[in-house]
């Protein structure tokens, strides 16, 4: 069974490439830079799984923590996490492509 946590790592790293490739293409750099960016965007996406999989896990895990605000933290992590996968390539494409449009 497909829990939340597991669910959104496997969505970083289908989005991690594809917002890499896609901010790429949309700022209009060649083929060579929107390769890169999509295994940029696949190995930051992977890490962040990763990271966003343990913080989330040690939210659930934890005893201080109430039962509302336990779960609420198990879902909002991976979720940020997820913003940030989107957003961080399409920056780094901005940045090492000097934002030309």
């Amino acid at each position: 069974m497909l829990n939340w946590t597991d669910l959104m790592s496997g969505m970083m790293v289908l989005m991690g490439p594809l917002s890499g490739f896609a901010a790429a293409r949309g700022i209009k750099a060649g083929t060579g830079m929107a390769v890169l960016s999509a295994l940029g965007g696949l190995g930051f996406g992977y890490l962040m799984a990763q990271v966003s999989g343990r913080g989330a896990y040690a939210v659930l895990l934890s005893e201080k923590l109430k039962g509302r605000l336990k779960l609420s933290l198990y879902m909002l992590i991976p979720m940020i996490a997820l913003a940030i996968v989107v957003v961080l390539p399409i920056l780094a494409a901005q940045f090492l492509c000097g934002g030309r449009t």
